[in-house]
């Protein structure tokens, strides 16, 4: 199953984990809701969406599903056993068996076909498909520690290496293959390593650091572009290619996390971008696409009642005659302007005024307030799911 990336709420990681709970300066909210709230079926548990608005993930009784407008594909009708953990553009979905191994598997064409595992290794789980058919996720030993970053290319199944530590995981893919997540630098009062964020590409690994040199700790995503997924606070999830920016943020006076949107150089809540429902908080948003939909959780009042949810543009309302009704709407289109989504890769993403990092095939447009953001943390914040014993 996949773990849900409630880490604010669990007390062993919370001093790793968690962001200084400090709010961020939100943007002045639109004057009408920017986004529509669907509740995906209960018991259903996202992990991965596409542009199509396609969402893929696995329901309590461990069946491996790809969600739609249209209906569910059932994957595990097709082989029992099965974990889906992402899904590209093209709709081919890519997962793990839970047993009698827990091999890696790519689902295409109605067709599952399995990719293998890292010679040596036996567990090979996935975090990210694109659009080539390759695969980036976690493979390790289980029991034990011990993981690699892996990538499965041209057919082949390569384990990444670390910086000298005994863990590794990537988490993000894009189309030209680059890949992004963490990998431990050994370390006298960390026994697993401390953890650094990495780029990995064409067989070379880099590590990756913030505008003042200081290094980061994990990063859980890449666009087309080579633009990161990083925030000026909490924890950067997702990025679509326009640059906009999706993740979670903790609050001094909620026990709940809040998911944010960060785009054009503004943080907003994205609990102030939607209609309420009485009693639910969006506490998680795990990934954007293209056009603007937004993938996340949201909580009912303080409890772990928790679901998957797809947030949805509204569209834009016409421009009212009346030159009164005009001038009062014009704050709150201006700001859904910012938020709704500009086709097209390439784009600059956030404000100029942020800092810059240049990274081979792209540039970093964005900041990080907490550049060591704890690994372990992130490991259960993002991973997929755990191979049966």
């Amino acid at each position: 199953m996949k773990i849900r990336q409630h880490a604010c709420l669990l007390p062993l990681l919370a001093a790793l984990a968690c962001p200084a709970f400090a709010s961020p300066v939100p943007a002045a909210p639109p004057a009408a809701p920017a986004y529509s709230v669907t509740f995906l079926p209960s018991g259903f548990t996202a992990s991965d969406m596409n542009n199509a608005g396609q969402i893929v993930g696995n329901t309590q009784e461990n069946q491996a599903w790809i969600w739609s407008d249209e209906g569910i594909v059932n994957l595990s009708l097709l082989t029992p056993g099965v974990q889906a953990t992402a899904i590209n553009n093209r709709g081919e979905a890519a997962g793990y068996f839970s047993y009698p191994d827990a091999s890696a598997f790519i689902y295409s064409q109605g067709q599952i076909r399995d990719i293998g595992r890292p010679d040596g290794l036996n567990y090979a789980i996935p975090h990210a498909i694109n659009d080539r058919g390759e695969v980036a996720g976690t493979a390790g030993n289980f029991p034990g520690d011990s993981s690699r970053a892996f990538l499965y290319s041209g057919g082949t199944m390569t384990a990444i290496g670390t910086f000298g530590g005994d863990q590794g995981d990537a988490y993000g893919l894009n189309k030209q293959g680059q890949v992004v997540g963490a990998t431990a630098l050994p370390a006298v009062d960390a026994p697993r390593g401390e953890p650094r964020a990495f780029l990995y590409r064409d067989g070379s690994l880099r590590q990756l650091f913030g505008p003042g040199g200081e290094p980061l700790g994990v990063v859980y995503d890449i666009n087309d572009a080579g633009t990161l997924a990083l925030s000026p606070v909490g924890t950067a999830r997702g990025i679509n290619n326009d640059g906009n920016i999706v993740g979670n943020f903790g609050r001094f006076d909620s026990d709940l996390t809040h998911a944010f949107l960060y785009a054009d150089g503004s943080t907003i809540d994205l609990n102030d971008l939607i209609v309420p429902e009485p009693g639910w908080t969006v506490t998680e948003a795990e990934d954007i696409n293209d056009a603007g939909q937004i993938l996340g959780t949201a909580c009912f009042g303080s409890t772990q009642d928790c679901r998957s949810i797809r947030l949805d543009l509204i569209p834009a309302i016409p421009e009212p005659r009346s030159a009164a009704m005009l001038l009062a709407g014009l704050a709150g289109l201006g700001a859904l302007r910012r938020l709704r989504g500009r086709s097209g890769p390439g784009r600059s993403g956030p404000a100029a005024s942020c800092s810059s990092l240049a990274v081979p095939g792209g540039s970093w447009r964005t900041w990080c307030a907490v550049p060591l953001q704890a690994w372990w943390a992130g490991r259960l914040l993002r991973a997929k799911g755990t191979p049966s014993a």
